[in-house]
């Protein structure tokens, strides 16, 4: 099977696929595209930044979209939170901008994006820009026969004829390596307006540390976003856990009071001086409330007093709303610590203390530990071990998902699913395991998404697959793409028929 041809759209140049948001990209028509593959598999974009855009960005904010808007992931979300603001969207090369021109127009947003044909450099000019089918990557340093020139500009420049007098609230910087260059050429903007600044602090695996220098001397500070929180939390690059972090975030000291009484933002240091949290139980109740937590019982069901402290903790620190930020992550934290300090000293947890420590170590930017400890815990959790109190998921919104099977069988499914997850930003970067996701499907409360990989690992290994196990596609109920996924389940069915 040609991945490139298992969509209706496979005779066109693209494919127009829906989001979770209700927004609608045009992408290239095949998985061999980054883009096409990961909004298949994830309806979303997988970074997890794409969560704070709703949070920070407020009606009639005006944002820029820097280095490459691409297919317009970010662009059309960002205007889609900011409703009546302005987002421009500098993306140089031709293929992705006709693309995203069509995006805009697609979703009814010419008066709200502006698509500018340039990228942003230290001054005006040219440069030969290395193109391929990932547009995300394209940049000045790539490698590749196929080049494409394009316009430059200095983003003062820019401003002063095209927006003058506008306050420009964020900004998201993705260059591929050009980030130094962007910043001098909008030095006056930088130093004057200081918006938030989303950027991308790796080039390849190597860390930019000349750009978290450059921003030291522009006065901001760096910040990582927790989607599990939601909240902007101090970033340290000396010691910070960094394997998964491509985005931080520059905040300028004056911009974070608003942040921070927005519950948003727990300013440097400030988690070690918050006053310890007076909790309140009614949390736990609410928590031991949610759907796959029906019928393990209340608070009192809750374990011993040591884990019903700790499940109390996490509990107001998700939903106890008079907390601030600083004592929100001040409870996480020392979640974390505890669990760490008693493992270490020898004490024996059952699967749902461990669980709860995989949760705090994602909550705090620490995927790769996160997703060490749950593929450790799967290899040593027997299938018939039963959980009957209340717990925590790797993932806070897993809780939602109804429960159909044992408490025991459907935690070690969500932590397999979690592994499955986040042990890459996505199936497209992993070799295709078509073998270890038939093992999830086969557990009657797995998700849609595995369904999405599972199709998706067949197409890319050329193979046919079996769809019994499938529950939940194509089922426009559980899917914005129900057009797509029935033409790929169709061709696999000809496959068989073929085979037969």
């Amino acid at each position: 099977m040609n991945p490139s041809h298992t969509a209706p759209a496979a005779a066109t140049a693209a494919w127009t696929l829906g989001l979770r948001s209700g927004l609608s990209l045009q992408v290239p028509a095949g998985l061999d595209s980054l883009s096409s593959y990961v909004l298949l598999e994830q309806e979303s974009w997988f970074e997890p930044e794409m969560s704070l855009m709703p949070l920070l960005l407020q009606p009639g904010m005006h944002v820029l979209d820097i280095g490459g808007a691409s297919h317009g992931v970010y662009a059309l979300e960002m205007a889609r939170c900011t409703v009546s603001g302005r987002v421009w969207a500098f993306e140089p090369t031709s293929a992705p901008r006709c693309r995203l021109q069509a995006s805009v127009r697609l979703n009814g947003m010419d008066d709200r994006v502006t698509v500018v044909d340039a990228a942003l450099a230290e001054c005006d000019g040219q440069a030969s820009l290395a193109v391929g089918d990932n547009s995300e990557l394209n940049a000045r340093q790539g490698a590749g026969e196929q080049r494409e020139t394009v316009r430059l500009l200095a983003l003062d420049g820019y401003l002063d004829q095209h927006a003058p007098g506008v306050e420009i609230a964020f900004v998201k910087l993705d260059a591929e390596g050009d980030e130094l260059r962007v910043l001098a050429g909008g030095q006056r903007f930088f130093a004057l307006q200081r918006p938030v600044v989303m950027f991308e602090f790796k080039h390849g695996r190597q860390v930019n540390h000349a750009l978290l220098r450059a921003w030291a001397d522009l006065g901001y500070e760096i910040f990582r976003w927790s989607a599990e929180l939601a909240l902007l939390l101090p970033f340290d690059a000396g010691r910070d856990e960094t394997a998964f972090a491509l985005n931080l975030l520059a905040i300028h000291p004056q911009a974070q009071p608003a942040l921070q009484a927005r519950g948003l933002l727990a300013r440097p240091d400030a988690a070690a001086e918050a006053t310890a949290p007076v909790l309140d139980p009614a949390w736990l109740a609410a928590w031991c409330a949610q759907p796959a937590l029906q019928g393990l019982g209340g608070p009192e069901s809750a374990g011993d007093d040591y884990y019903q402290d700790l499940l109390l903790r996490v509990a107001c620190c998700h939903l106890q709303p008079e907390l601030n930020p600083q004592q929100r992550l001040r409870l996480m934290r020392g979640v974390r610590d505890e669990l760490v300090a008693a493992a270490e000293d020898g004490a024996h947890f059952g699967p749902a203390a461990w669980a709860m420590l995989v949760h705090a170590q994602m909550a705090l930017g620490e995927q790769r530990a996160a997703v060490q400890l749950a593929s450790r815990l799967l290899s040593r959790w027997p299938r018939s071990v039963e959980i009957d109190m209340p717990f925590v998921a790797p993932l806070r919104a897993d809780l939602q998902r109804c429960r159909s099977s044992a408490a025991g069988s459907w935690l070690r499914q969500t932590l397999a699913e979690f592994v499955e997850r986040h042990a890459s930003f996505s199936s497209y970067f992993a070799r295709p395991e078509p073998a270890s996701l038939a093992a999830l499907l086969a557990h009657p409360d797995h998700s849609v998404e595995m369904e999405r990989r599972y199709l998706l690992a067949h197409a890319r290994a050329d193979r046919p697959a079996d769809l019994r196990a499938l529950r939940w596609l194509p089922d426009p109920r559980h899917t914005a793409n129900p057009a797509l996924w029935t033409a790929l389940l169709a061709s696999f069915r000809q496959l068989e028929l073929e085979a037969a």
